[in-house]
């Protein structure tokens, strides 16, 4: 399967902010992004374009076709054939495509001097602002369509509006102020953390893997090896981004309430709880956790509402730590689907159902208080 996705603009990599050379009017005002399923491919791709969408600073006979793929920052470049010239298409030749890798990306056509060879990186060189050219390894900071790096321990935070670039590596912290917007992140990709302010996750592919590089936040097609961590944060109430609900890493920080999506929530590692924020769960609704479940005791999981189930399903030993008792901070139904079993350590409250297939550890001078009593518990073993 082949997926077209048609944008009516020039490439973001081409801006003469990088460079002068760069020229937009110089290239196709139009360019095609291919996300596609395949391998073991022979053939050719064929694009069409109007007269309309040739640049006014070059001429057709100017033109080359040019290739940007998702696994390379550089973009291929080659003559284009007088029959493309006149038929006004782009035809890209595939003799032997052993793997998405060399089909995924961007093509388009222009004068080869304005588009560039490599796509510029900006990479950060101390905890700052995005728009201050102190907190990168270049005299300004990062314009649209180049790839930002942020380098682990270093948080980088935006102010302002409309940061837009062609690739963003997180490995350190990346937060967006709650009245900062109009961004678009392009591939994402990373170990560190998203944080947020808003509940919205902004513009990007960040559930998009290139081959052996895990995307930022797992795709539908499960969770992989990924690490990236989602955080809500700040200290106005909001819903979590209603079209996520499958994350590597979940974090909840700041204050106020954050109310998670009406669907089934999927974390495959860790979710984590701090500063003074309650999470609100849903009724009727899982959340399944394959990690540990961390909270600051000035938080609150706020899980007890009707039909919400928590669900430990991990394929090692999980832990919940911190306090989870009384009314806006306990469990409604809590279940250990886990051969490895659950460790507690500090007091935690169910308000309906308890049920677990394997050994339950509670530390000492803890407990693990059932509430309801006319529901039937499933115990399988429990160490108190």
């Amino acid at each position: 399967r082949v997926k077209v996705y048609p944008v009516d603009a020039v490439h973001p990599t081409i801006n003469p902010a990088i460079d002068p050379a760069y020229d937009p009017t110089k290239v196709l005002q139009y360019y095609w992004g291919v996300v596609s399923e395949i391998s073991g491919f022979t053939g050719s791709i064929t694009f069409k374009f109007e007269d309309s969408d040739i640049g006014s600073g070059a001429t057709i006979d100017e033109y080359s076709a040019a290739q940007l793929t998702l696994a390379s920052d550089s973009w291929f470049k080659a003559a284009l054939p007088e029959e493309d010239k006149t038929d006004r298409t782009i035809t890209f030749n595939f003799p032997d495509v052993v793997d998405r890798e060399q089909i995924d990306g961007s093509f388009t056509a222009g004068d080869p001097n304005a588009i560039p060879n490599e796509v510029p990186v900006f990479t950060s060189e101390a905890t700052g602002f995005w728009d201050d050219a102190d907190t990168w390894d270049r005299d300004i900071a990062p314009p649209q369509g180049v790839i930002v790096d942020i380098m682990a321990d270093h948080v980088v935070t935006i102010r302002d509006l409309r940061r837009r670039v062609y690739k963003t590596n997180i490995d350190g912290r990346l937060l967006i102020n709650y009245d900062s917007y109009g961004h678009n992140f392009g591939l994402v990709k990373g170990y560190g953390t998203l944080a947020i302010e808003n509940g919205v996750i902004p513009p990007g592919k960040w559930d998009q893997s290139i081959g052996d590089i895990p995307s930022f936040i797992p795709s539908e097609a499960g969770c992989g090896t990924g690490f990236g961590t989602v955080e809500y944060g700040g200290t106005v109430a909001y819903t979590a981004d209603t079209r996520y609900v499958t994350y590597y890493n979940l974090s909840f920080a700041g204050s106020n309430t954050k109310t998670l999506p009406d669907a089934d929530i999927y974390i495959c590692n860790n979710i984590d709880i701090s500063g003074t924020v309650t999470v609100q769960n849903r009724a009727n609704r899982t959340v399944t956790v394959e990690g540990g479940i961390t909270k600051v005791n000035d938080a609150n999981f706020s899980a007890e509402v009707e039909g919400n189930t928590t669900l430990l399903a991990g394929s090692a030993l999980q832990t919940i730590s911190g306090n989870f008792t009384g009314t806006g901070n306990r469990f409604n139904n809590l279940t250990v689907n886990n051969t490895h079993g659950l460790s507690i350590t500090d007091d935690v409250d169910v308000r309906s159902t308890f049920t677990t297939n394997r050994v339950v550890t509670v530390a000492a001078d803890k407990r693990l208080y059932l509430l309801n009593t006319s529901n039937p518990i499933f115990l399988s073993l429990i160490h108190i």
